[in-house]
Formats: C-alpha cells, sequence, structure tokens
C-alpha cells in the first residue's frame, strides 16, 4: 500500500474489492492507499486502513446518529462524525472539525470542508442502476498534504456507503410492502 504523499492523490477512485463485496479500495492510478472492509458484511462495524494507520468505525445512535473513528487498539475516539440532514460536522481529535455537505441530489456527492469554508475533498457515488459500484474522490491540489485527509476520506466513504445500503434496504421494504397491499 503506497502513502498519499507518494501517489497522485488529486484524483482517487473508490473501487470494490473483488470477491468481497461490499468492501472498497481507494486508487491512485493503480495504487491502493486505503481499503475499507466491512466485519460482518452490511453490518456497521468497518475497518479502515492506510500505509501508516487503522481505524474501526462503527455508526450508532437513533435520535442523534453518529460515525465514530478510533484507532485499531485503540479505546479513545480518533473522530467523530455527527450526522444532520443539511450539514454534519466531523470532529478530529487534536486536528479541528470539518463540515460535511451534501452537494448531489440525484446522486449523492458529498464534500468536506475546513473551518474556514474552503472543500477539501469531494466524494461522489458512481452506481449501475441501483447498485453501488465505486466513488469518484476529488481532493483540492492545496490539501493533499493535511494530515487528516486519510480520516476524511475513510470517514466519507464509510457514511456514504452505509447511507446507500440503508437507502436500498428502505426502498426494498416499501417495494415489499406496496407488493403485498396492492
Amino acid at each position: 500500500m503506497k502513502g498519499f504523499g507518494e501517489v497522485d492523490a488529486s484524483a482517487l477512485r473508490w473501487l470494490p474489492v473483488e470477491g468481497e463485496h461490499p468492501d472498497f479500495q481507494l486508487l491512485a492510478g493503480s495504487e491502493e492507499v486505503a481499503r475499507l472492509s466491512w466485519s460482518a458484511g452490511r453490518g456497521s462495524l468497518a475497518t479502515g486502513v492506510t500505509r501508516d494507520a487503522s481505524w474501526t468505525f462503527k455508526r450508532a445512535g437513533f435520535l442523534s446518529p453518529h460515525v465514530t473513528a478510533r484507532l485499531v487498539g485503540g479505546t479513545a475516539d480518533a473522530a467523530k462524525l455527527s450526522l444532520h440532514w443539511s450539514s454534519s460536522l466531523l470532529e478530529v481529535a487534536g486536528n479541528g472539525t470539518f463540515r460535511l455537505l451534501r452537494r448531489g441530489t440525484l446522486v449523492p456527492t458529498w464534500e468536506f470542508v475546513d473551518q474556514s469554508g474552503t472543500a477539501v475533498l469531494n466524494e461522489e457515488a458512481v452506481r449501475e442502476h441501483s447498485t453501488l459500484v465505486g466513488g469518484l474522490v476529488t481532493v483540492a491540489p492545496k490539501e493533499v498534504a493535511r494530515p487528516e485527509l486519510p480520516i476524511l476520506l475513510l470517514t466519507a466513504w464509510y457514511f456514504l456507503v452505509q447511507a446507500w445500503a440503508e437507502e436500498d434496504a428502505a426502498s426494498q421494504t416499501q417495494a415489499a410492502l406496496i407488493a403485498t397491499y396492492a
């Protein structure tokens, strides 16, 4: 696995790991720079790995949903994403806060901005029919060296995959109910 400083990190893409769906790898060209793997298929527990660190991700809360990221083996949150309809807030331990904003309506597109409102990265889902098959990531060129970049990339993709799975499950439930009572 390559480090972000060793590749062109301005244009990245998430692709499914062959044979291990719903796991994804983040590629810069043909070089893997990160991987996100779910522990139990479609559950909420996942592990994100880069060359320099590994985190566990978990979604929790019903009325106040949030995503936590912890260094593997750690007990304290390395980051916490508090989810809200229009704008969510990611607090990175010791490294400030970032807003996660939805920018796309037809295609789920999300953007992280820092405290000054500067766009750090943008992640856009790529779908085939109703299936999530990957994602396109654009990192602002001056933000590539930002130390929080790996946790931002992994948290945003974790959130996008989880949201996609939840929307898909709700859609299937709705279709089943309509078919049952129609």
